[in-house]
């Protein structure tokens, strides 16, 4: 079966006659609590839930705070400088943007720890899972470990800035007060567990493919000066 009655079929048994299966090594670095290691109902509940903070009306919401750290990103990174390698600094905006709008997270020492610990677990995705001292997987898990405790620091600290009143509720929030204030469609508030596991799947999506993407975008841009022009004219506008 192909296209369309394939893809119905396949939709349709999901949880039942075929089951998501990830190998061993990546269900370990993304969690037990992660979207993409859950079938059936569970993947299904888990998707409605996240998708809700990714509407057009939450997307709406994050595009000042978006254009904010563009121009703050472009003022501290690009300005007077003669040479700059577009992946770096695609990775870096995209990896502080991703950061701002999960957990308010700035740039600064913090942030650059988080990224470093971040690198080093993403490349336990694209490695052979040999656990043992020295080797990317294990460098991987501990990566991760570390992350799960700097976000749980993060959870605990949140929680009192909510219960203080020093976060309301509003435009203003970033993801992590939403995963902490707002139930899911049983009515549920989602588990510390979740909840990290959740903002790690988040980054890692978020962070490749549009770094990804916007360095190519720089470099056709670059290949082609007619479109640069374009850009600027229509800037001026």
């Amino acid at each position: 079966m192909v296209q369309a009655e394939g893809n119905k079929w396949e939709f349709q048994n999901e949880g039942t006659l075929n089951h998501i299966f990830w190998p061993f090594h990546i269900a370990s670095l993304f969690g037990p609590d992660s979207v993409i290691v859950k079938s059936g109902e569970q993947h299904k509940l888990s998707r409605r839930y996240l998708n809700a903070f990714f509407d057009h009306a939450a997307v709406s919401r994050y595009l000042n705070s978006v254009e904010r750290n563009a121009v703050r990103h472009f003022a501290d990174h690009w300005q007077e400088k003669d040479e700059l390698l577009a992946l770096d600094m695609t990775h870096l905006y995209t990896f502080s943007t991703i950061c701002n709008l999960l957990i308010s997270l700035q740039d600064g020492p913090q942030m650059d720890e988080l990224l470093e610990y971040f690198d080093r677990w993403a490349k336990g995705l694209q490695c052979f899972p040999i656990n043992l001292p020295g080797f990317t997987y294990d460098k991987a898990l501990k990566a991760r470990k570390w992350i799960l405790e700097m976000l749980g620091g993060l959870l605990e600290q949140r929680r009192r800035e909510i219960a203080d009143g020093r976060v309301s509720a509003g435009e203003n929030m970033d993801i992590l007060s939403s995963l902490l204030t707002v139930p899911d469609e049983k009515g549920n508030l989602p588990s510390d567990s979740y909840i990290k596991d959740k903002l790690l799947l988040i980054l890692i999506v978020g962070f490749d493919t549009s770094s990804t993407t916007l360095a190519l975008i720089i470099y056709f841009i670059a290949k082609n000066p007619h479109v640069y022009e374009q850009l600027v004219q229509g800037t001026n506008v």
